[in-house]
């Protein structure tokens, strides 16, 4: 009985021990992949053109955006992804999405960059050279207006919409305009903390069991001297 309880201590040592590197292991891995914010970006299109230097703004029409998650963040509940918007050199910029159905009547009169896709190209064609150009508070009714030096959308809220974007006056030359795929897990800082305190009460634990193991080994040594 006495070599059975020994071998069953030191497996319960064992696997507690084992606990307590996993999750500290994962709770490091944790604040180290998603940060503070718990937020991992991938980068998408880089969309370099020179009239981008010239424009005011741009309107782009999403018809679809495809994000394929790696298959381990894809096992974790609960993901934000959106689609963020900035430009190089970085400008503060103002966004709004509009419904297909709208964006004629609200371009209608207004000079705009209109951006365009064909076989994996970008290209731009101004809508209406001459007339004044088109700012996004300007956009009747709007209240959903997302400023700063990157802007993002949620990606169900981006299909079949058009995208209306305002480079802030004055601007340095801007060269490009960065697409990229973020998701967010509000609950990653909250995972990683449950696994540092489930790790410490493991390790605490397993100490208190080598504890345990050594006064009842003194104990039986003693009581065997005294036997004796």
């Amino acid at each position: 009985m006495r070599f059975l309880r020994q071998v069953l201590m030191v497996a319960s040592l064992t696997l507690l021990l084992i606990l307590a590197v996993a999750l500290a292991g994962v709770a490091a891995g944790v604040n180290t992949y998603f940060g503070s914010d718990g937020a991992v970006t991938a980068q998408g299109p880089r969309i370099e053109l020179d009239e981008l230097a010239s424009c005011t703004n741009i309107v782009v029409d999403l018809d679809r955006i495809e994000m394929a998650l790696p298959q381990q963040l894809a096992i974790l509940p609960g993901p934000e992804q959106k689609l963020r918007i900035s430009t190089e050199p970085q400008v503060t910029i103002s966004a709004v999405l509009l419904p297909r159905e709208e964006v004629d009547a609200v371009l209608l009169g207004f000079n705009t960059c209109l951006m365009n896709l064909d076989s994996q190209n970008w290209s731009i064609t101004r809508s209406a050279v001459g007339q004044p150009w088109l700012q996004v508070d300007q956009v009747a009714g709007r209240t959903d207006i997302t400023s700063g030096e990157s802007v993002a959308f949620d990606i169900e809220s981006v299909f079949n919409s058009t995208l209306i974007i305002e480079f802030e006056k004055p601007v340095p030359s801007i060269s490009t305009l960065l697409l990229d795929a973020e998701v967010r897990y509000p609950g990653a800082q909250s995972w990683a903390l449950w696994c540092t305190i489930v790790a410490s009460l493991a390790l605490v634990l397993s100490v208190i069991l080598v504890v345990t193991v050594i006064v009842k080994n003194r104990q039986g040594s003693r009581s065997i001297e005294v036997q004796s």
